[in-house]
């Protein structure tokens, strides 16, 4: 089945005998209707992942190995080599989160919150208020990341945005991880901001 870091299909490669399924599996809250936060909510473009994290873990791991993990003979070491990707995908629900909780306490001030994807290119999470014309464009990692990784990630950001039809809106730019270095001009969190905001 799923893993949680992959998607069904684009909802308009899907064949008719098949969506009322998915739409049973999205209203139960199994499944999550992901679209680009720059679409409307009917966008041809949404993708469907497994929303529980438990159930994403299961199909990842567990249950294409079962055979193998019942009779014993399972290598745990390249579930051990994959978690640290797992863990980011994890993370960015998380970070969602935090975002969120910002702009909920008068932090930041956005009007919506979501993945921006297009032609293969992706960012983690975008903030926008499209009356006021700002963007905040965030890179989220499980990793620590210096003052070097964190420039690393501002120019990978600014260069995606050039392809994301913001002209005019004032972009801000910002890098989420389990710990960063602060780095001027770029917004930095990591898991001690969550802390501050618990």
């Amino acid at each position: 089945l799923l893993r949680p870091d992959t998607f069904l299909k684009d909802e308009m490669d899907f064949h008719s005998d098949i969506t009322p399924y998915i739409a049973n599996l999205v209203e139960t809250g199994f499944l999550l209707r992901e679209v680009p936060v720059t679409e409307g909510p009917r966008s041809k473009k949404g993708r469907y992942y497994i929303a529980d994290n438990f159930s994403a873990f299961w199909f990842r791991y567990i249950h294409p190995n079962l055979s193998a993990i019942e009779t014993g003979i399972f290598d745990f070491d390249g579930v051990k080599k994959d978690y640290p990707t797992y863990l980011g995908h994890v993370f960015e629900k998380v970070g969602r989160q935090f975002l969120v909780g910002l702009i909920k306490r008068g932090a930041l001030s956005f009007k919506k919150v979501g993945k921006w994807r297009h032609h293969g290119e992706e960012i983690d999470l975008v903030a926008l208020d499209d009356v006021r014309k700002k963007a905040l464009l965030v890179e989220v990692k499980w990793g620590k990341l210096n003052e070097r990784d964190v420039k690393r990630e501002l120019g990978e950001l600014k260069r995606k945005a050039e392809g994301m039809m913001l002209k005019g809106y004032e972009l801000r730019y910002g890098v989420l991880a389990r710990r960063v270095e602060h780095v001027e001009g770029v917004y930095t969190w990591d898991l001690r901001d969550f802390d501050n905001l618990v």
